[in-house]
């Protein structure tokens, strides 16, 4: 199983993408505006970052408080700079430590639930060590039909449905806001994984792009940030983020 190895660990080995690809640089930009806003201007948080890969956001999150990540991949975890976080753990979502339970002021789970067997359970854990009150900051694929050859390279049991995501994490969290994200590429993104479904060929979508045309989706994921940021939401995306408190 990956969990959340994602994009990281495979296109970081494949292009070295990940600080300027225009996906990465706004699902960066994304994490920082979700912390500002769910944060409060409190300092010196405890933040547990699940699934963190190779760290590339740990610069943003290193801003809000004291980080712990934890990975299944000890080789991504070896490539995190040391002084950007206070511990680093090799486990799994679905059996988070017990000398971790209700330590956490903000849990970060992007990309990785599509990659457990057992979401619940996952989801079960993250209830665990969270503290009363602490967020939840989700990201996962969305819309079933888009499922393709990209997710089978990348790991994924599945995408989400807003419904069936939103039922999942109501048993447990009061959700704050739920939605779509990368909107306004959906259908190009849409076209293209459909034309692949039955592809033989298990790839990414993720490959080098000219400069300019980086620039331009970077810009486009950018001013949809922007729209997020005032509660403008679009009604589907290639992605589903959530903001749930325990």
């Amino acid at each position: 199983m990956k969990l959340n190895i994602k994009m990281d660990i495979i296109d970081y080995k494949k292009n070295k993408l990940n600080k300027e690809y225009w996906w990465f640089k706004g699902t960066r930009d994304l994490l920082d505006m979700l912390l500002y806003k769910n944060c409060n201007n409190k300092k010196n948080l405890r933040i547990l970052d699940i699934g963190c890969g190779t760290g590339e956001d740990l610069e943003i999150i290193n801003k809000f408080g004291r980080v712990t990540v934890l990975d299944i991949s000890n080789e991504a975890l070896k490539l995190i700079p040391n002084h950007l976080v206070e511990r680093k753990i090799l486990g799994d979502v679905q059996k988070l430590p017990d000398d971790l339970k209700n330590k956490f002021d903000i849990i970060i789970m992007f990309n990785v639930l599509e990659h457990v067997k057992d979401d619940n359970l996952a989801i079960d854990q993250c209830y665990k060590v969270l503290k009363k009150d602490g967020t939840l900051i989700l990201e996962v694929p969305a819309i079933s039909r888009m499922y393709s050859t990209h997710d089978k390279a990348l790991g994924h049991h599945r995408r989400y449905n807003k419904k069936i995501l939103f039922q999942k994490l109501n048993e447990k969290f009061r959700i704050k806001d739920i939605f779509y994200w990368n909107s306004i590429l959906f259908l190009p993104i849409f076209s293209i994984r459909l034309l692949k479904k039955n592809s033989n060929k298990n790839d990414t979508d993720i490959d080098y792009l000219p400069r300019i045309i980086n620039n331009l989706f970077y810009y486009i994921i950018k001013f949809e940030n922007y729209l997020i940021k005032n509660d403008i939401y679009l009604p589907i995306g290639v992605s589903l983020v959530v903001v749930a408190k325990k």
